[in-house]
């Protein structure tokens, strides 16, 4: 189950690497759970009221301008609506430059935005993906 999660999770970004306008004002603009440092960083964990999603982004730096940028992903998905029965699916991945990694991608910066809306069908809630906790 991890590793087609996985498989779907790495194609449709690599499918998704052309589109996307403005995925990084998106971010910016979330408010329920994601927090970004001062100089960018995403480093806190995004929470959702059916389960719990913690998303780790590795980036120093998200850069301001359109650029691509290298950035270490782990997501981790917790399907469950109380802790007594706790069934976690975990995504680990690292996005890198190819030249570090021939099986890693670099990211455009916008598409960050269609990796949230995959995130989201992934967890079953495409049309609310970040409701208030």
């Amino acid at each position: 189950m991890k590793k087609i999660l996985f498989v779907i999770l790495v194609s449709f970004m690599v499918s998704l690497m052309v589109s996307g306008q403005s995925a990084y004002k998106t971010l910016m603009t979330y408010e329920k759970g994601i927090k970004i440092g001062e100089n960018g960083t995403v480093h806190d964990s995004l929470k959702l009221e059916s389960g719990v999603l913690h998303m780790y982004f590795g980036a120093t730096d998200i850069p301001l301008a359109n650029e691509d940028t290298t950035i270490q992903l782990r997501i981790e998905i917790d399907n469950a609506t109380d802790t007594s029965n706790i069934q976690t699916t975990k995504i680990n991945t690292n996005i890198q430059s190819a030249s570090d990694n021939s099986d890693s991608i670099t990211i455009h910066r916008d598409d960050l935005d269609s990796l949230f809306s995959l995130i989201a069908i992934l967890i079953g809630d495409a049309e609310n993906p970040f409701p208030a906790p």
